[in-house]
């Protein structure tokens, strides 16, 4: 039972996105990196990172994300009344933290 065609391309895609995302996201790490060294080898302050690497992040995560989304193309609705079918109506509005236990505790405080 193989996959169609077009789910493995799709996977092939997707897959061949996020390595290029993850592929720039090591890059901006390594730009970071350098920066700091720069900054200790001038001694300079360590204020934030330049904006081209935030923007180079940025985008390197926007490519992950969309080469996740690419590649799991089969993702399936998340539906809330699926999961409330199986259910007795006692159970929806069941509260534990308003339960009363004024008999079984005044048991307790006999017994002692």
């Amino acid at each position: 039972s193989k996959p169609p065609f077009f789910f493995s391309v799709t996977m092939a895609v997707g897959n061949a996105i996020l390595i290029v995302g993850l592929a720039i996201m090591i890059h901006a790490a390594y730009g970071a990196s350098l920066y700091r060294n720069y900054l200790k080898l001038t001694s300079q302050g360590f204020d934030s990172v330049p904006i081209d690497i935030a923007f180079e992040s940025l985008a390197g995560l926007a490519v992950i994300i969309f080469g996740v989304l690419i590649e799991k193309s089969d993702l399936k609705l998340i539906r809330f009344t699926a999961q409330l079918q199986d259910k007795q109506w006692d159970n929806y509005c069941n509260k534990p933290s308003f339960r009363v236990y004024g008999k079984s505790r005044s048991r307790f405080v006999h017994a002692q």
